[in-house]
């Protein structure tokens, strides 16, 4: 933690659970450390690397509840999840598929916490290949 300004906090689906979530939050906590939730996929056995089908509204409660998850945890902590990074299939998945980038989307825009989505950066050729 010493050594960076963000860290992605595994959010229990694909790895972590409580007590690893909070450490790790008290640990960014003492180191100054912007945190992000990293939500992903049901996948322990494959650590979120395999896409796993969902509709869009439950790829939104399924990131809506792995980043109350973890904010809970910062609130214990004194700080609140700044960002969103998926994990693995599920972050390959919202840069692929405009409906899964729109669920996750719709899932930031109803926290109260208005966390920024971290995505690569695209170019408008990009862009405009995924609005067609």
């Amino acid at each position: 933690m010493p050594w960076i300004d963000m860290a992605n906090i595994a959010c229990g689906f694909h790895a972590s659970d409580p007590d690893t979530m909070s450490d790790t939050v008290q640990q960014a906590v003492d180191c100054g450390v912007t945190i992000g939730a990293h939500p992903g996929y049901n996948d322990k056995t494959g650590f979120g690397r395999r896409p796993i089908p969902h509709s869009a509204e439950s790829i939104t409660c399924l990131v809506a509840y792995q980043v109350g998850a973890l904010d809970a945890i910062c609130q214990q902590h004194g700080t609140r999840v700044k960002y969103i990074k998926p994990h693995g299939a599920l972050y390959h998945g919202m840069m692929n598929n405009p409906d899964v980038f729109e669920a996750i989307v719709i899932a930031a825009a109803n926290m109260d916490i208005k966390p920024a989505l971290m995505i690569q950066a695209l170019n408008n050729n990009e862009l405009q290949k995924k609005d067609s």
